[in-house]
C-alpha cells in the first residue's frame, strides 16, 4: 500500500477542468483549420488537373504533350511541398498552443 502512496505522490498534478476544456477547444479548431488547408490543396490539384487537360488539347506534339504533363507535374509538386510546409506550421502551432493551454500557469496572470 505505501509503494502505491508514493507512485501517487510523484505523479503531476492533473490539468484543471477548464484548461483541458481550453485544450480540446483548441484542438478542434486546429483540426478545422488542417482540413480546410487540405481541402485547399485538393481544389488546387483538381484545378491544375483540369488546366494541363485543357493545355494537352492544344499540343500537336508528343513531345507539347509531355512538357505539357511535366509542367503540371512540376506545379503540382511544388504546390504540395508549399500545402505540406503550410500543415506542418499549423500542426505545430496548434500543438504549442494546446500544450500552454495544459501548463499548470495556463489561464493566471
Amino acid at each position: 500500500m505505501t509503494e502505491h502512496v508514493g507512485l501517487e505522490a510523484r505523479r503531476p498534478p492533473a490539468p484543471a477542468l477548464p484548461n483541458v476544456m481550453a485544450a480540446s477547444r483548441r484542438l478542434a479548431e486546429g483540426w478545422a483549420e488542417v482540413n480546410g488547408a487540405v481541402w485547399s490543396y485538393g481544389q488546387s490539384a483538381m484545378r491544375n488537373g483540369v488546366e494541363a487537360v485543357e493545355e494537352m488539347r492544344h499540343c500537336q506534339t508528343l513531345a507539347d504533350i509531355v512538357a505539357a504533363q511535366m509542367q503540371c507535374a512540376r506545379r503540382n509538386y511544388e504546390e504540395g511541398l508549399e500545402q505540406a510546409q503550410h500543415i506542418s506550421r499549423l500542426l505545430a502551432r496548434i500543438s504549442a498552443e494546446t500544450a500552454e493551454s495544459l501548463s499548470p500557469n495556463a489561464g493566471k496572470g
